[in-house]
This record gives C-alpha cells, structure tokens and sequence, in this order.
C-alpha cells in the first residue's frame, strides 16, 4: 500500500499466522478462492501488526477485496512459493495509506501467503468475527506448570490407591509420556531457533503431540519414535 508522503508503511511487521497449528508433512497447497467460499470482486480482511511511528504497537484487520487471479508468471517469479493458484487483492485505503495491490495465494479459510513478502497471514471473510488462536510462550507453559513439590504430592495421593504392580506401570508409562514430550519440544526449540524464529506453543502443537505419541502407542516399542 502507498504510503501517504513521510509515513511509513504500517505493516513494517506483519503478523505472523500464528494457527500453523500441526506442522504438516507437506507444504500446503494453495486453493482456489471457490474452496473457501470466495469469489473474484469478494471481499475479506487481512490481520496485520501495526507499528507507528509513534506510540505502542498493535493488531489491525485491514479490508481488502479480491481483484483478478494472478497470472501464472507472478506466482512463478518467486522461487519459494508452492505450486497453484494465485490472487491479486487490493488493500483499502485506510489511515492515511494509498490501496495498493498485492499478490497472494490462499493456504486454509484463515491462511494467506503474501507472495510478494514471503510471509504468511490470518484472512478472514468481511463481516465475520473469526480471530487468530492465541498464543502461548514457552515462558507462558513454564509460569502455567505446578511445581515439583504440587506434582509429587499429587502423583503420590494418585498412586496411593493402586495396587503395587499398577503403581509401576502408571509411573513407567507417565515417565515415558513426559520423557517424548520433552523431546518433541526440544526438537521445536531447536527448530525454531535454526530457522531465527521465536518460539511459541499453540494449541495445534498439543494437538499433534497427542496424534504422534498415540499412534507411537499402537505400534508398541518396535515401532520406534517418531516424536
């Protein structure tokens, strides 16, 4: 978008997608605006950070509406974007910005990439109250956690009902959950970290966890790890 003469663009740090819920094992496919209930002339809102020159930071759904379908070339001129259709939208005019034009392609209902930045972004439809999934810090996850004492003493009053052979196995299996956990969140950190991101659990990562040690269950110790 254009900006007004001195100003700076406003989205000098877009607002990272945050529902990149349960990493998939593919990139996603970029969808035709048909499958998300969108057609050419529709009109969606696209969530952005906001940071002016002056005062604090903050987030801001900023209309747009759905102008053409890209042609081929543009998507193929840039190197990292995943094979499919692509759209151009044209922001609105709003505080003080020229409309301008951006090409972008769809991943989800909730889920753009903006070609032309690379990064990717929380759509919604105009008129829908939809917001992103919060998210949650590792310090966040940390500060949540009861302390060692609280567990223990819960673990105990627990394990006090049980007969002895029961009590092994639930310490056993509880020390295996937390052991995987561990090391799935490990592998996110270090993930993160090599790719110079922050690092931040969602609800999609719990999820995903959940899925993988389960099915890590069925398949019994042969199977092996995949966390």
């Amino acid at each position: 978008m254009a900006s007004a003469p001195g100003a700076a663009l406003p989205w000098a740090a877009p607002a990272r997608a945050a529902c990149q819920a349960a990493e998939a094992e593919e990139e996603p496919k970029p969808l035709a605006i048909e499958a998300v209930g969108l057609a050419i002339g529709g009109r969606i809102e696209v969530c952005w950070n906001v940071e002016p020159a002056e005062g604090e930071p903050y987030s801001k759904w900023w209309g747009a509406r759905v102008l053409r379908q890209a042609a081929a070339a543009a998507a193929a001129a840039e190197p990292d974007a995943p094979a499919g259709p692509s759209y151009v939208i044209v922001y609105d005019t709003d505080e003080g910005f020229d409309a301008e034009e951006r090409t972008v392609q769809l991943l989800s209902r909730h889920e753009l990439l903006d070609l032309e930045d690379g990064d990717p972004l929380h759509w919604r439809r105009e008129g829908e109250e939809w917001e992103p999934p919060e998210e949650a810090t590792l310090q966040d996850l940390v500060q949540s956690l009861p302390d060692d004492a609280s567990l223990c003493a819960a673990e105990a009053e627990a394990l006090s009902e049980m007969d002895a052979a029961t009590q092994r196995r639930v310490a056993a299996a509880f020390r295996e959950y937390t052991d995987c956990f561990k090391e799935y969140i490990r592998d996110k950190v270090e993930a993160a970290a090599a790719a110079g991101e922050e690092f931040v659990i969602t609800a999609g990562m719990v999820a995903e966890f959940k899925t993988r040690h389960s099915a890590r269950m069925e398949r019994g110790p042969a199977g092996g790890s995949d966390l």
